[in-house]
């Protein structure tokens, strides 16, 4: 029995020890340039094999340039993540609403996308020709990036980075870009992914209780009866 304690003790330990992990990597693409007003965009899959384990968190890094003369214009980007059964977007022309139908026009951003960023959502990002910096909640709005301003307005942002939450972190990973009006030209020059997850840990053998109580029945019954013999002898 006592080995049956310790065996579980140490094993409750490992589980401990190994309760989350975090796998950070970026990837680096010069001269990705993204397809000026073409909805079909600019995908790059990264395959993450080698890694057993269950995604808690997820945050993404992004770099985008403006190129050229004119720069970019970054109320034209659209860019969603997507992985196993998740997809989540991350920009949905920033400023873009009735308030602005063009939406930003910063020349760029180098930002890190979180659920729980302090900075609040990428889409109300400040108008204006500098890079973008800091960390931003993703935009979440799962709706075309040609909707109308009204369904801007009304869009709910249900396509968050939580909704990777328990899928394996092993698989293809595709982030898509998309420079949905013409005029003005964006580069991805990097994007990386940091993940949280929980390790899928094999435990060691631990016999059946009822093994254990079975051989600490009959043990007893033995002694009864050598006490017995010995007794009678």
């Amino acid at each position: 029995m006592k080995t049956a304690i310790w065996t579980a003790l140490a094993f409750a330990a490992v589980l401990e020890s190994n309760h989350a992990a975090t796998f950070d990597i970026t990837y680096d693409l010069p001269s990705a340039l993204i397809p000026d007003g073409d909805l079909n965009g600019r995908a790059d899959t990264r395959q993450i094999s080698g890694i057993q384990g269950t995604i808690t968190d997820v945050s993404v890094f992004l770099d985008l340039e403006g190129t050229g003369i004119d720069g970019g214009w970054i109320g034209d980007l659209y860019v969603s993540l997507q992985h196993d059964s998740a997809l989540s977007v991350l920009l949905n022309r920033p400023g873009r609403g009735s308030g602005d139908p063009y939406g930003s026009s910063g020349n760029g951003l180098e930002i890190t996308l979180d659920d729980d960023a302090t900075l609040g959502d990428v889409h109300f990002v400040p108008d204006g020709s500098l890079k973008i910096l800091g960390s931003w909640a993703p935009d979440g709005r799962d709706v075309s990036p040609m909707a109308t301003l009204s369904d801007f307005d009304a869009a709910q942002r249900t396509a968050l980075l939580g909704d990777f939450g328990g899928l394996p972190v092993e698989g293809d990973w595709t982030l898509l870009v998309i420079d949905a009006s013409s005029g003005g030209q964006m580069e991805l020059q990097r994007w990386g992914l940091q993940l949280t997850y929980d390790p899928l840990i094999t435990p060691p053998f631990v016999p059946e209780a009822s093994s254990w109580w079975i051989s600490g029945a009959s043990l007893m019954a033995l002694g009864v009866f050598l006490r017995c013999r010995q007794r009678t002898g």
